[in-house]
């Protein structure tokens, strides 16, 4: 029985119609070399986006209780500005997912184009309530009772 394809043995990978060898590591290395644009191709259609996704989510879910937590402390600033990057970021990926799904291909850019403003408009506000009292603070004064006026 003869083999014309590349077959796996181990960890190398054997070619009946030449005698060369061709290593695990070469072949990720050329994976490696991947131009920018196919980088970003995958990013943007595949399985990376959706790794991106779930880090997002961890860093929120460990950065607003540990924020919480530490609020006047030193490290309310670099958890503070931490959350203005991480929120804008995990919601524009999120909606534009839903997009994707859910809208016309007809409509899909300019509601993208949408998404986009009104992500950079989040960030914008969320640097700006970060520089006054800090996203934590006003997290905490959702719950802090409001004191009554006789």
């Amino acid at each position: 029985m003869r083999r014309t394809a590349a077959t796996f043995v181990g960890r190398r990978v054997a070619s009946t119609q030449n005698t060369t060898v061709v290593s695990r590591s070469l072949l990720q290395n050329q994976t490696r070399l991947r131009s920018d644009a196919a980088i970003l191709k995958s990013f943007n259609t595949g399985e990376q986006r959706f790794k991106f996704t779930h880090l997002t989510s961890i860093c929120l879910a460990v950065a607003i209780p540990v924020g919480l937590l530490t609020t006047p402390s030193a490290l309310s600033f670099p958890i503070n500005t931490l959350l203005a990057f991480i929120i804008p970021i995990h919601a524009h990926m999120g909606t534009r997912n839903i997009i994707m799904d859910y809208v016309p291909r007809g409509v899909q850019g300019p509601a993208v184009w949408g998404l986009r403003v009104a992500s950079i408009l989040a960030f914008v506000g969320l640097v700006k309530i970060n520089q006054q009292s800090g996203i934590l603070e006003g997290l905490k004064q959702l719950w802090k009772k409001s004191e009554k006026k006789n």
